[in-house]
């Protein structure tokens, strides 16, 4: 991507979720002896390491919105249909269970109370082995597996408390074919698989959306008379209507100044 840039610093929280999710540039068992240690661990890219690195910093991220997006374009899911007569909380439990124990966390999930149906959402790498974990399970149900899906995702400490980046998020999603989307349970990561890819193009634009400078605009008002007041009633009576304008962020100050009387 011609317009990212380098992070020079990555909490471990966040580096963490990002190779949960299979990111390409960071594997999973490489922050296992970071977290329990006290190495310092710097990333640099292999094809230009002298353009710098990023530092994972052991401790949590205190921010809220996204620090980086990442994607596939070849993702699987594992469906699992739950008969209607079995308890469709209970078979997800049961489930979960069993792939903790087995440590092949998916990427997503996606839950479907209405039509008694569970996904998850696994790289191609890795489904064939979850796929047979839970089919020696035996547990009652239908198991299917579909191919040729894909998956982005942003990643920050707070990204699903951060609503204007929620808004970008599903502002890029409108019009793609979504599967379903997800968020992890601690809110770092927000995600979204796709029934089709490449996602070159929506990854393109969610990182122009999200990651763009902001722009602040001021008001600034002359006049004699009251035109001061009928401003700030003016205001106070939109104010409500536009704070529901997820990308606006509304902070006002007021000066008075008054002429003296000659």
């Amino acid at each position: 991507m011609k317009d990212a840039c380098l992070l020079p610093l990555l909490r471990l929280d966040e580096a963490s979720e990002l190779a949960r999710l299979a990111a390409p540039v960071l594997h999973a068992r490489t922050l296992q002896p970071v977290s329990g240690s006290e190495i310092d661990l710097q990333l640099r890219c292999s094809y230009t390491p002298d353009q710098g690195s990023t530092r994972i910093e052991r401790v949590l991220a205190s921010g809220t919105g996204a620090r980086i997006v990442t994607s596939h374009d070849d993702v699987c899911l594992i469906e699992f249909q739950v008969p209607a007569s079995q308890d469709f909380k209970l078979a997800h439990k049961e489930i979960d269970q069993i792939l903790k124990r087995a440590q092949v966390r998916p990427l997503a999930v996606g839950v479907h109370n209405d039509r008694q149906l569970l996904q998850f959402c696994y790289t191609s790498e890795v489904a064939d082995s979850a796929l047979k974990i839970l089919d020696e399970a035996g547990l009652p149900g239908e198991l299917r597996l579909r191919q040729g899906l894909a998956l982005v995702a942003m990643v920050g400490a707070g990204v699903t408390r951060n609503p204007l980046h929620c808004h970008r998020f599903w502002q890029q999603l409108k019009g793609q074919p979504v599967e379903f989307t997800w968020q992890s349970d601690d809110g770092i990561s927000l995600v979204a698989v796709l029934r089709t890819g490449p996602t070159e193009s929506l990854i393109q634009g969610l990182h122009q959306s999200v990651f763009r400078a902001e722009k602040r605009i001021g008001l600034v008002l002359f006049g004699k008379g009251n035109i001061g007041s009928r401003w700030l009633e003016l205001f106070a009576r939109e104010q409500s209507t536009l704070s529901h304008v997820p990308a606006l962020s509304l902070c006002w100050q007021v000066w008075w100044t008054a002429a003296a009387a000659c």
